[in-house]
């Protein structure tokens, strides 16, 4: 049987990106119910379609590492996966995006594959624990020394 590592967003993440909306929408239905008017109703509905999205957003960021493989989901629920023995380093990195003509650095987690090949993969480190995310950097040296447990046994 293989055992299995999950790495999930933080909740920091999702107190940080939704508690505000979930704040209005508690406010606004305690709105509706006093004065009882549709549109405190559809005020409410929309913050909590926020709440929602971003929960949504957040639980889509998903990291599992099983005895044979890495496979990363993002928030928009794409799946990469590679073989543990097919990475040559997982890095910290940035990456410039052009948003209405300014550029902004984000940071990213880029595992580079062995084989150039293949494209490498980039993950948004923002929404996972740190002690996950330093777990995952320390993978390639932690299977390096795995393999050599297994030559000198």
């Amino acid at each position: 049987m293989e055992k299995k590592q999950v790495f999930r967003a933080a909740f920091s993440a999702y107190v940080a990106l939704s508690s505000i909306w979930a704040i209005l929408t508690i406010v606004s239905f305690y709105g509706f119910s006093k004065d009882q008017q549709v549109k405190s109703l559809l005020i409410a509905l929309s913050f909590l379609s926020f709440t929602l999205a971003w929960w949504a957003w957040l639980w889509g960021f998903k990291i599992t590492i099983t005895d044979s493989y890495l496979e990363c989901r993002d928030g928009l629920y794409k799946r990469h996966r590679v073989k543990l023995e097919d990475i040559k380093v997982i890095k910290h990195g940035w990456v410039s995006v052009i948003n209405f003509g300014k550029t902004i650095t984000v940071p990213r987690i880029i595992i580079v594959p062995k084989d150039r090949k293949q494209p490498k993969i980039w993950i948004n480190p923002k929404p996972f624990k740190g002690r996950d995310l330093r777990y995952l950097y320390a993978l390639p040296a932690n299977l390096k020394k795995k393999d050599e447990k297994v030559v000198t046994n």
